[in-house]
């Protein structure tokens, strides 16, 4: 993950949190249960902030999840 850094970096410096109120479409933020505790609140503040936003928190290791597990659950949300 670490060719990512740099552009994950990017986007959260410099997008301010409050645009995220004008993002109509419809979004699913997932964490996996076994990330830390920073990571499930941001991932919960981005989902209450999104007018459309749902949050789901998924078994799973640090930071990642399973295609077994993630698979249902993004085709529940896409139909």
């Amino acid at each position: 993950l670490a060719h990512t850094l740099a552009y994950d970096t990017t986007i959260t410096s410099t997008f301010p949190v409050e645009k995220l109120a004008t993002i109509t479409t419809p979004t699913l933020v997932l964490a996996s249960e076994a990330s830390d505790d920073r990571l499930h609140h941001w991932a919960q503040g981005v989902a209450v902030t999104l007018p459309n936003g749902q949050y789901r928190e998924l078994h799973g290791d640090w930071h990642g999840v399973a295609a077994d597990v993630l698979a249902p659950v993004l085709a529940e949300f896409f139909r």
